[in-house]
């Protein structure tokens, strides 16, 4: 017999046979998540007009709630534990893996129609040792996220097995939950078109092929900035020996400069 443990929307999703559903008093679970993640204060309130000129006069920083189980327009969570663990309520600057985040969680937006949670993480960290040697055991050690994964396998008869769905568990340490014990975090913001295409698949997304062509445009915007013409489509490609940025690029490159299809510059 296999059993498996799931919750929330996902957990629903991926239910089959039988099935059987665990209820339990979520506002009084979401009141001890938050004080477990930091939450100095819980103020009750009666209406949901009260919590928000409660939020405005500065007297608290977030709402949660419900009423009759949906998440009141302008709060900032409703009362699942859940969502509640994921959330900054002691000031820490925390990630969180995507697989980890509900739909409806990724989807919150503050009160001007923004999304919540709108910054994505390229995963460049520098630590400093002190940090790393707290977590390396102990009470402080990382935690395992558990990833849900279609994995090929070999059966009984000695065969390769291709599932057409997930069927094996995967679980993984992040080393960005190392945040949420650093006494200080700085976060530098990037345009991710100027800084970051990820290599992760052979083909399509994220792959050498859309990788050449992200630098192919920057490399090419570097030089329009510079002056140069050069035709439209052309395979632009600068050394970071030649230069850095655009500023050095435009200390090298005079104004005017015409260039073919094919651009390599380098020293």
């Amino acid at each position: 017999m296999e059993i498996l443990i799931g919750s929330l929307l996902r957990g629903a999703q991926e239910a089959e046979g039988t099935v059987i559903v665990i209820d339990v008093f979520r506002a009084f679970t979401t009141a001890a998540v938050a004080f477990s993640r930091g939450a100095e204060k819980i103020v009750l309130v009666a209406e949901v007009e009260e919590a928000l000129e409660l939020r405005r006069q500065g007297i608290g920083q977030m709402c949660i709630g419900e009423v009759a189980g949906m998440r009141p327009e302008g709060f900032d969570l409703g009362n699942s534990p859940y969502d509640m663990s994921q959330a900054d309520v002691d000031g820490k600057t925390q990630i969180i893996e995507y697989s980890d985040m509900p739909a409806e969680v990724a989807a919150m937006t503050d009160d001007a129609g923004d999304l919540l949670h709108w910054a994505g993480s390229t995963a460049i960290h520098v630590f400093n040792r002190e940090l790393l040697e707290r977590l390396a055991g102990g009470e402080h050690a990382l935690p395992f996220h558990k990833a849900h994964k279609q994995v090929e396998f070999i059966d009984h008869d000695g065969q390769l097995q291709q599932p057409d769905k997930p069927n094996a568990y995967k679980f993984e340490r992040f080393i960005f939950d190392a945040l949420t014990q650093a006494r200080k975090a700085l976060v530098l913001e990037a345009d991710r078109a100027a800084e970051f295409s990820p290599v992760k698949n052979a083909a399509g997304a994220d792959s050498p092929e859309t990788a050449r062509r992200d630098m192919i445009a920057l490399h090419a915007g570097w030089l329009r900035r510079a002056g140069a013409t050069f035709p439209e489509g052309a395979a632009v490609e600068i050394s970071p020996l030649f230069a850095l940025d655009a500023d050095e690029l435009n200390d090298k490159i005079p104004a005017g400069t015409e260039f073919g299809r094919e651009i390599h510059l380098h020293e």
